[in-house]
């Protein structure tokens, strides 16, 4: 509902999530509320009722005294100026500009220098199996389990990216508020890059932007955006990499010199800041993109320069959904994963491998044959250009189904949202990359996230020792166990011997192994921080029985969740009324109501 003092409107929004009814009656009044009967009216003076559909409007024009209806009003709107011929001589579009084909690099894949780049970004063998197969084969994100029983990233005792400290907040209903599959239609990804100009403004400038279909740019397209000065879009590469002489010392200034640079950029009229992090090597150590990108976010906002550029991340850190979101988040408009296209191509390779090697281990037998043939057929018909867009398709998915979680049907709404929580982080980096974020734990500084990213940094470019009498070996990814328990990997809340001991316990009653149990417990604590805190006896004693509350008391504080009858069976959401009045608790309806024989 909108008002400027002397029109008043409502427009439902494009997804129809919410319902809009109105009424008007024979002496002119016009009521209009999210469900029937707001207002009671005598259905004898009602001379028209209905409701607006997904992306109507309706508006009550005071001065003139008239109802202005949807065609209406947005025709009044199209005709103020010529919008149409704006949008046609002054928007680019990217995939128009691209002048080379998506096709697989020529020379063959390094293989060291893959490595190399992978262990400097945290890649691990388990990633690209659990994580990017899937991805590549399927063009969708991996189906897995809910829950995480490793512990807090900032109680880790492995280097972590700095993205799993951010937690995503989400619309918390029994219902998804938009479906990102059968709702897509209304969803979109599409970016805009360039000077985004005053918005209570209307020049043939505004529509000098270049729209993207994606916000997941191919080199190409990247090589394309950064040869646009000769059409009002200069473009300037920042190195997101700071000297590994440097230690961890050098990681804060890399980030106040980024941000210098991008401001000096724009102030030079710049409209695309790509912060790149190709330049790492042995010699040089990536700032988390992360990091990079909300730092320069907010500087510019702060030097209020923010809207005359767009940020583009050129990076081999990002390379999963959760990632991606969280650079979008803060500020990214774009970003070029380019590594993860690397590793696109070495999967394509395995793929085509195993295929073969399945084709030999089949042997004679017809069953397994006849699998291995058809997966063989399949790796054949996996070529580098379909493996690309499958990978960027499961991204732009993730993202989708990311932003549906909080009603969001358009990139341009959750771009720079900052729609998370920091589990974590210290209030300087919070204060100069992160501002207003959510961070009820506070902890580690730039030194500590430096000291993660010098410790990948070493695993990459540190020769690996070589045994007595065997040859030399190269630098190879690792399984360090953080979707499955690994012993040499990541801690698990849930692990073998703690499954061992506590059915051994169960089986037998023994309270020795009840001790085995909760020494299993302890060993891999803390998982989170309950883990750390201790009862403290009082030394006065324990607390007298007849001052603690009794059961009854106790219950009478116990309420069921607030889910309606649509999001439950019937005899699922009456079992929990009647438990509620059988131990004097109360128990929530939900939207529409309770059927007043659950009273009694």
């Amino acid at each position: 509902v909108f008002t400027d003092g002397q029109t008043v409107g409502a427009c439902l929004d494009r997804n129809g999530l919410r319902p809009s009814r109105y009424k008007l009656t024979d002496d002119g009044i016009f009521s209009l509320g999210s469900e029937v009967g707001t207002i009671e009216f005598d259905d004898a003076h009602i001379v028209e009722k209905g409701r607006l559909a997904p992306g109507e409007m309706i508006a009550i024009d005071t001065t003139r005294g008239i109802l202005l209806r949807d065609d209406q009003i947005k025709a009044e709107l199209a005709q103020r100026k010529p919008y149409v011929d704006w949008v046609k001589k002054n928007l680019l579009k990217l995939d128009a500009q691209v002048k080379e084909p998506l096709r697989e690099p020529s020379e063959p894949l390094d293989i060291l220098s893959l490595t190399q780049k992978q262990l400097t970004f945290g890649y691990t063998t388990e990633e690209l199996d659990m994580i990017l197969k899937p991805m590549v084969s399927t063009s969708s994100e991996a189906v897995g389990s809910m829950g995480d029983d490793t512990p807090l990233a900032v109680l880790s005792l492995q280097p972590r990216l700095l993205y799993t400290y951010f937690k995503q907040l989400f619309a918390q209903v029994t219902n998804p508020p938009i479906d990102p599959i059968r709702e897509k239609l209304v969803m979109s990804v599409h970016v805009n890059l360039g000077w985004r100009r005053n918005l209570l403004a209307e020049t043939p400038e505004h529509a000098r932007l270049i729209q993207s279909e994606s916000p997941v740019l191919f080199e190409s397209e990247l090589t394309a955006l950064r040869n646009l000065d000769d059409q009002g879009f200069p473009a300037v590469t920042i190195n997101a990499t700071w000297p590994a002489a440097e230690a961890e010392a050098g990681l804060e200034g890399a980030i106040s010199r980024i941000c210098a640079e991008a401001e000096t950029a724009v102030r030079d009229g710049a409209r695309l800041v790509i912060l790149s992090d190709r330049a790492a090597d042995i010699g040089n150590v990536p700032v988390p993109m992360l990091l990079a990108t909300g730092a320069v976010h907010h500087h510019l906002i702060r030097a209020g320069l923010r809207m005359k550029a767009s940020i583009i991340c050129e990076t081999g850190e990002a390379r999963d959904t959760h990632q991606l979101a969280c650079l979008v988040g803060y500020g990214a408009s774009a970003v070029c994963p380019y590594l993860g296209f690397e590793t696109v191509r070495e999967i394509v390779e395995q793929i085509k491998v195993s295929a073969k090697q399945g084709i030999t281990k089949a042997g004679t037998d017809p069953v397994k044959l006849a699998k291995a043939e058809q997966a063989l057929k399949e790796a054949d018909e996996l070529t580098y250009e379909k493996a690309l867009k499958a990978y960027r398709g499961a991204l732009e998915g993730g993202l989708l189904k990311i932003m549906s979680k909080m009603g969001i049907s358009v990139l341009s709404s959750y771009h720079g949202a900052q729609i998370f929580e920091a589990i974590g982080l210290g209030e300087t980096v919070i204060d100069k990359c992160f501002i207003r974020t959510p961070s009820q734990v506070s902890g580690i500084g730039f030194e500590e996230i430096a000291r993660e990213s010098l410790t990948r940094h070493q695993q990459a470019y540190t020769p690996v020792p070589q045994e007595e009498g065997k040859p030399a070996k190269d630098q190879s990814l690792v399984d360090l166990g953080f979707y499955r328990f690994r012993r040499a990997g990541e801690r698990h809340a849930v692990t073998p011997p703690v499954i061992q001991s506590f059915h051994s316990f169960v089986k037998s009653g023994n309270p020795d192994e009840y001790k085995k149990y909760v020494a299993s417990v302890r060993e891999i604590q803390p998982i989170s921080f309950k883990d750390m805190l201790e009862f403290i006896p009082k030394p006065t004693g324990p607390v007298p029985i007849e001052e603690v509350e009794s059961v009854e008391d106790i219950r009478q504080r116990f309420t069921s969740a607030g889910m309606s009858l649509g999001a439950l069976s019937r005899e699922a959401h009456e079992a929990l009324a009647i438990a509620m009045n059988r131990i004097g608790g109360k128990s929530n309806s939900g939207e529409g109501g309770e059927d007043p024989e659950r009273f009694k």
